[in-house]
C-alpha cells in the first residue's frame, strides 16, 4: 500500500476512534479518599492570610508530570485530544519518512529526532513505517557506537517490538491466530519494557487493541484483546493516580508556603501512599517524596523524627542498581537542613556525597 492510501486510511482511523480506549477510563478504587483529602487541603489553603502565602518563599517539591520528556529524551507523547492535529503531524512525518529511509546522515545528534519520529509512527498505527526506521538507527548504532550497550539495548527493545507489530499487522488478514499471538506478544514487550513510562505503554498499547477490536468480534474470548485491555486498565489507573498525587502535592506545597506544616504533611502522606501503592516503595518518585515528608517533621520541631526518614531514604536510594538523580535532590535536602541547624560538618559530609551522585549520573 502507498504512502498516501496509508496516510488517508489512517487518518480516517484517528478521526473515528481516536477516543476509543479512552471512552470510559478505569478509575482508582481510592480516588474518593484521594478526592477528599484534596479537597479538605485545598479548602485550608484557600483560607490562609494572602500575605502569608506569599510571603513565604516558593518550596521546591517533587512534581510528577505525565508528559515530560523521558529519560533518554528521544520519544514523544501523542494528544489523544486532538486527532485533527495528529492527523497534520502524520502528514508531516510521512513526507519526512521518505528522506529518512534514504538520505537522511544519521548521526548522534540526530538520532533523537529519528526515534522522536519512530515512536510517532508506532503511537498511530504504522508499524512497519516505525520499524523501518528502528532498524537503520540499529545499524548504525551497532557499527559507529558498539561500546554505548544501554542505548543499543533500548533500540533493541524498540525494534523489537514495531517489528512484532509489523509482522501481527501483516498476517491479520491471512492467519488470524497467528497475528493474535504476535500481538500478545508485543503487549507482552511493551508490558516488561524497563525504559517505559507508564503514559508511554499506554500510547503504544491503543494502537494494539484497536486493531484487535476491528479483528475480534465482541463475542469472541480472545486472549490477546484480553491481555492488552488489561494492561490499558491498569496502566490508566495508574497514570490517574500519579495525576492526582501530582495535585496533592500541589496542594500541600502551598499549604507548605503558609507555614501550615501539619496539614500540608497529611498531603504529602497521601501523595507517598499513592506513590508507593503505584509506583512501588523502593521507586524513585516514591522515595523523593521522604524528602517532603521530613522538611514537614523539622519544620515541625521533630528534627530527630525527620533525620530518621532521611535516613531511610538514603538507605533505601542505595540499594537502587543505579544512581538518581532524585537520590542528590533527598541529599542536598538532608544537608541543607543539617547546615540550618548548626551540623556544619555532617552537612558537608552530605553534600559531598550529593555531588558524587552527581558526578556518576554525568558519566
Amino acid at each position: 500500500m502507498s504512502h498516501t492510501a496509508r496516510y488517508l486510511l489512517m487518518t480516517v482511523s484517528l478521526l473515528a476512534c481516536n477516543s476509543l480506549a479512552w471512552a470510559e477510563e478505569p478509575l482508582c478504587p481510592h480516588m474518593s479518599q484521594h478526592e477528599r483529602v484534596l479537597r479538605e487541603g485545598e479548602r485550608m489553603a484557600d483560607e490562609l492570610p494572602s500575605q502569608s502565602r506569599s510571603s513565604i518563599h516558593e518550596v521546591l517539591v517533587p512534581q510528577f508530570e505525565p508528559l515530560r520528556e523521558g529519560r533518554q529524551g528521544t520519544w514523544t507523547s501523542v494528544d489523544d485530544a486532538r486527532p485533527l492535529q495528529r492527523v497534520m503531524s502524520l502528514k508531516e512525518r510521512m513526507s519526512f519518512l521518505d528522506g529518512v529511509l534514504t538520505s537522511f546522515r544519521i548521526t548522534t545528534s540526530t538520532i533523537p529526532t529519528l526515534q522522536t519520529n519512530a515512536r510517532y509512527f508506532e503511537e498511530v498505527g504504522f508499524f512497519a513505517e516505525a520499524a523501518r526506521i528502528y532498524s537503520r538507527i540499529l545499524s548504525w548504532r551497532k557499527e559507529n557506537t558498539p561500546g554505548e550497550k544501554g542505548e543499543i539495548a533500548i533500540v533493541e527493545r524498540a525494534a523489537s517490538r514495531s517489528d512484532t507489530c509489523k509482522r501481527a499487522q501483516e498476517a491479520a488478514e491471512s492467519d488470524k491466530k497467528h497475528s493474535l499471538e504476535l500481538y500478545e506478544k508485543a503487549a507482552t514487550l511493551i508490558e516488561l519494557d524497563p525504559d517505559l513510562e507508564t503514559h508511554s505503554k499506554i500510547a503504544l498499547l491503543e494502537p494494539i487493541q484497536k486493531n484487535l477490536q476491528g479483528m475480534c468480534r465482541v463475542d469472541e474470548q480472545v486472549h490477546a484483546f484480553s491481555k492488552t485491555t488489561s494492561l490499558l486498565n491498569a496502566y490508566k489507573r495508574q497514570l490517574q493516580c500519579l495525576r492526582m498525587a501530582e495535585r496533592i502535592d500541589h496542594t500541600a506545597s502551598r499549604l507548605e508556603r503558609g507555614e501550615a506544616h501539619s496539614e500540608a504533611e497529611k498531603l504529602y502522606q497521601e501523595s507517598f501512599a499513592i506513590k508507593a501503592s503505584n509506583l512501588g516503595q523502593d521507586h524513585p518518585l516514591t522515595l523523593l517524596e521522604y524528602r517532603d515528608l521530613a522538611r514537614m517533621r523539622n519544620a515541625q520541631g521533630d528534627m530527630a523524627g525527620a533525620i530518621k526518614l532521611y535516613e531511610e531514604a538514603i538507605v533505601r536510594f542505595k540499594k537502587l542498581p543505579q544512581p538518581v538523580p532524585e537520590y542528590a535532590s533527598v541529599l542536598e535536602s538532608y544537608a541543607d537542613m543539617l547546615n540550618r541547624n548548626g551540623n556544619v560538618k555532617e552537612a558537608e559530609q552530605v553534600y559531598e556525597e550529593a555531588r558524587r551522585i552527581h558526578k556518576l549520573m554525568r558519566k
